[in-house]
């Protein structure tokens, strides 16, 4: 998503469709798909490209009709992205509406909810046998190939071997703390403190994870044995980590087990989050913090002041804003040069780090077509 909505002004496709996973129904699809890409080709002949540029620019989409793997495997929803320096398509287990949209810029806000569901997250996988990072959705979880990462334990501490883990105990720091301690089992005069060899071990996991997941903005959640969770997070440097994983050895749950598990974590984490950005709001309600003015919000989110914005689903606000003047202008329908000020303005957010919330219209503060707090 960061790498769409960060791309540079130039002529961009961005085409969404209703899927099917039943077989009868993917010829449907692929002919609405050529319909939406016949639409796009007379939209950038309108914008000033001959028909012979315009078809080149299409023709990654287009061979998507030839893929018949591709369309075997398409879920409930086909998102594609075509512009001269990018071409991107994803298919997403949630229905997507039927939408065209040719402008100088990508149009994202339809993908929003999925990522809001848990439609997307990183599981990362800790156990004596074996270290592995995940990329989850609500359909799947895969393998993630990381260069460097430990293998196991001993290798990543450069041992020839390592104690098994029901050797390492749980015991609580004399000193009162109420920390927990992994030490050495045995007999007491055997007991060693392995906290300092076991943050060895998780910084080189980070060291390895942390490349493959910078500029990311999804939920990582961690699997592992309970006193391994506040060890590894003293020394993650990825801002997204759970507070909340799940316990046990990940080597003792099947994949689909290990999948629902995580689903669950992530799915929970983004409601909660969900119901304190909602309560924040109420409680600044009125306030210069908050705002449901669009003029406000769009200026706002322009100068990077936006911290977290409600928008309503599957809704479009056509129109202009003029970053100079700071003017907006609002049309009933769309006028050339227009784009819809919802999706810019959650693109203007999530590229200055704030939070994007997609919610029924009923749920957005106010009952108007965006809300925002703002940082300052």
């Amino acid at each position: 998503m960061s790498l769409l909505a960060e791309s540079p002004r130039e002529p961009s496709v961005s085409i969404f469709l209703p899927t099917h996973r039943n077989p009868p129904d993917k010829r449907e699809d692929l002919t609405r798909y050529k319909n939406l890409l016949n639409d796009a080709e007379k939209r950038l002949v309108g914008a000033g490209l001959r028909t012979t540029e315009a078809r080149l620019r299409l023709e990654p989409a287009r061979l998507l009709l030839e893929d018949e793997q591709f369309w075997e495997n398409v879920w409930d929803g086909l998102a594609v992205f075509v512009s001269p320096s990018l071409f991107r398509r994803y298919t997403v287990a949630r229905t997507l509406p039927e939408f065209l949209e040719v402008g100088d810029r990508f149009h994202l806000k339809p993908l929003l909810p999925v990522l809001e569901e848990g439609g997307r997250y990183f599981l990362l996988g800790l156990s004596q046998r074996r270290v592995v990072l995940l990329e989850g959705t609500s359909e799947s979880l895969v393998e993630v190939p990381v260069a460097g990462l430990p293998k196991d334990l001993a290798s990543a501490l450069h041992l020839e071997s390592f104690p098994p883990v029901r050797d390492v105990q749980v015991r609580s720091q004399a000193h009162g703390s109420g920390r927990r301690q992994a030490t050495w089992g045995g007999h007491a005069e055997e007991k060693e403190d392995v906290s300092r060899f076991l943050l060895d071990f998780f910084r080189s996991v980070d060291r390895a994870v942390a490349p493959v997941l910078r500029g990311d903005r999804a939920p990582l959640v961690l699997a592992g044995v309970d006193y391994l969770h506040p060890l590894y997070a003293q020394v993650n440097t990825y801002p997204h980590l759970l507070p909340e994983g799940i316990l046990g050895n990940p080597d003792g749950f099947g994949v689909e087990e290990l999948h629902r598990r995580a689903s669950s974590v992530v799915i929970a984490a983004l409601g909660r989050d969900l119901d304190q950005a909602l309560e924040e709001y109420t409680e600044n309600a009125g306030e210069p913090r908050s705002s449901q003015e669009l003029t406000t919000i769009l200026v706002g989110a322009y100068f990077g002041r936006v911290s977290r914005l409600f928008l309503p689903r599957d809704v479009q606000l056509w129109g202009r804003f003029d970053p100079i003047t700071l003017e907006v202008r609002v049309h009933d329908r769309k006028e050339n040069g227009d784009l819809d000020l919802l999706d810019w303005t959650a693109m203007r957010t999530l590229a200055t780090d704030g939070v994007v919330h997609v919610l029924p219209l009923d749920r957005v503060p106010g009952g108007g077509p965006m809300a925002a707090l703002f940082r300052f």
